[in-house]
């Protein structure tokens, strides 16, 4: 199993629970969408109570900044034909490599857009 993506729709902290829960019979990589989307505090606080990698996508450049600078996140998912099209993908890029986490490439599993995983660089 890639991940456990909760989409979104839980309070952190039942989020943590449930996660650590379906780890007795799972072993994800990474964790996703650990809050409501606007949650960034919630998301940060989920982040520090998990020993997994925390993703998030964003759909413009300072929904990014915002969880980067809350440390709410271990990777950013951009998917420029999902969010803001390409001109924020490119300034989410940017300030990744500003705040020096890794670009990483990756196709989409939807059609054949482009898509990036943005990886900081520490936790």
């Amino acid at each position: 199993m890639q991940a456990f993506d909760l989409s979104n729709h839980v309070h952190p902290t039942d989020a943590v629970r449930l996660i650590n829960r379906l780890r007795k019979y799972y072993e994800p990589q990474y964790v996703e969408s650990v809050a409501p989307i606007s949650d960034v505090k919630g998301m940060a606080e989920a982040r520090t109570k998990l020993d997994l990698p925390v993703s998030e996508h964003v759909g413009n450049a300072r929904h990014a900044l915002a969880l980067w600078e809350a440390r709410a996140v271990d990777i950013i998912n951009i998917a420029n034909s999902a969010h803001g099209g390409m001109r924020e993908s490119l300034k989410v890029v940017a300030l990744a490599r500003i705040s020096q986490c890794a670009v990483k490439r990756r196709w989409s599993t939807v059609g054949e857009s482009p898509a990036r995983e943005l990886v900081r660089s520490t936790r």
